[in-house]
């Protein structure tokens, strides 16, 4: 069964879930897909938009649907949008593969998000980051924490590293396949 063994990654927005996903899939000589991506694609429209003209829920309906479908089409990995376990539905779904959550500093999550979509959070950041932290915790047990500042390592580097921690888990996939 090979979307058994698919990678999904998930994360904040800003924690390089994108940029990550790509490098990886090119590593590893993969498909990748980005659900923002899709969304724009197909919608016409970027998320953000389209939050702001209607709202996050119908936002995540689509989003959800847009997930199946990837999962459907067997990409290996998919980058999924910053908030995509918020809808309970999602966070069923996505359990039942491989996740890896790119958990980035609280300080600059903070800085990037408002900084980036100040018009999309109306909540506080305390409690957007707990709830949401709290659903990325509860959908997997593969945690990847990006460096930063002294710890900084390069994008590629950081994808290396990203592979090199779940070799048992890639090595099953390519074993699988």
């Amino acid at each position: 069964n090979l979307f058994k063994y698919m990678i999904i990654l998930i994360g904040f927005p800003t924690s390089g879930k994108t940029t990550l996903g790509h490098l990886i899939s090119v590593k590893l000589d993969k498909t990748f897909i980005d659900l923002d991506d899709l969304f724009k694609k197909n919608i016409q429209m970027t998320p953000e938009q389209y939050i702001k003209t209607y709202s996050f829920n119908k936002y995540r309906k689509i989003e959800y649907e847009l997930l199946k479908y990837s999962i459907n089409l067997k990409y290996d990995i998919i980058s999924t949008g910053g908030g995509i376990a918020e809808y309970k539905l999602s966070r069923d779904l996505i359990k039942n593969y491989n996740i890896i959550y790119l958990v980035k500093n609280k300080y600059l999550l903070h800085k990037d998000i408002f900084s980036r979509f100040p018009y999309l959070y109306t909540e506080s950041f305390d409690n957007l980051y707990n709830r949401r932290h709290g659903y990325f915790m509860e959908t997997t047990y593969n945690y990847y924490y990006i460096k930063h500042k002294h710890k900084q390592l390069s994008i590629n580097d950081t994808a290396d590293d990203i592979i090199n921690k779940y070799v048992t888990l890639i090595s099953l996939w390519f074993h699988e396949f």
